[in-house]
């Protein structure tokens, strides 16, 4: 994703295949449920910087770059939080005073799926529309 593609996804909506969060300091924890919703789904952007307020979507950038990223990564990376590590690719785009972060999760392959959490089979997500839905059993 690069600052053009960002801006024309800020002027629609979340959707989905992208799920903006704001991530100033600390990378937000409603972060790793969409991380097994575009595991088990299509895949999807992750996008850390941006604030969504009545509907519409505002850049405000990520103050402390190296800390959200290295946070979110190492942690995609414990077999306790998540028992499926995406193959993640990170980017940085800037428009030279704010910065925001991707990340692309693709589809986790159908012998990993489903892709939950914390241990927990019952913690796996999906994508519908523009949020991150718990699947059902039967799912």
């Amino acid at each position: 994703m690069d600052w053009n593609e960002l801006i024309e996804r800020l002027n629609g909506y979340e959707w989905n295949d992208v799920e903006f969060k704001e991530a100033l300091e600390h990378c937000p924890i409603s972060s790793y449920p969409t991380v097994s919703a575009f595991a088990n789904t299509a895949g999807g952007w992750l996008v850390f910087g941006v604030r969504e307020d009545n509907g519409r979507f505002e850049i405000i950038g990520v103050q402390k770059v190296n800390q959200v990223e290295t946070e979110f990564l190492s942690t995609l990376h414990q077999a306790k939080k998540i028992n499926f590590s995406p193959a993640v690719r990170e980017g940085k785009i800037s428009d030279g005073t704010r910065t925001v972060l991707t990340f692309f999760i693709p589809e986790a392959p159908r012998e990993a799926k489903p892709v939950y959490l914390n241990g927990d089979i019952r913690k796996s997500y999906i994508r519908r529309g523009s949020g991150d839905h718990q699947c059902s059993e039967e799912e």
